[in-house]
């Protein structure tokens, strides 16, 4: 959203985590160029099967591959080899916007009195 690159250090332990919404920002980050193409980001590839689109990194699995960030293992689209999935990437189904970075607006919540819960309010601007 800020468009500051990120040193290789950090991309690096970056990529190294089981964290599928750090995968894709990490992803959309080396997309636009701020990751040095010199970070590998084989870990997040390692996903790229049709197995995965059923497991704790489904996301990743199918978000990638509609962005076309990275290849499946095989080298065959895993995404297009499963039914379900493939509904889902032929009617333009995505889950990650990187389009609406820069309008969300966040409002601070006033302070809590006791036993109150915690409440934010986010806006689409």
């Amino acid at each position: 959203m800020l468009s500051v690159p990120i040193d290789d250090d950090a991309a690096t332990r970056a990529a190294s985590m089981n964290d599928s919404i750090v995968a894709i920002l990490m992803l959309d980050a080396k997309a636009k160029g701020l990751i040095s193409s010199s970070v590998n980001f084989n870990h997040f590839q390692s996903y790229m099967t049709t197995d995965d689109l059923y497991g704790g990194q489904w996301l990743l699995a199918y978000e990638a591959n509609i962005k076309n960030w990275l290849p499946s293992v095989t080298g065959r689209d895993h995404v297009n080899r499963d039914k379900c999935f493939s509904f889902l990437k032929t009617n333009g189904v995505y889950f990650y916007d990187d389009t609406l970075s820069g309008k969300l607006k966040f409002k601070r919540p006033e302070p809590l009195t006791p036993g109150e819960d915690i409440k934010y309010n986010f806006k689409l601007s």
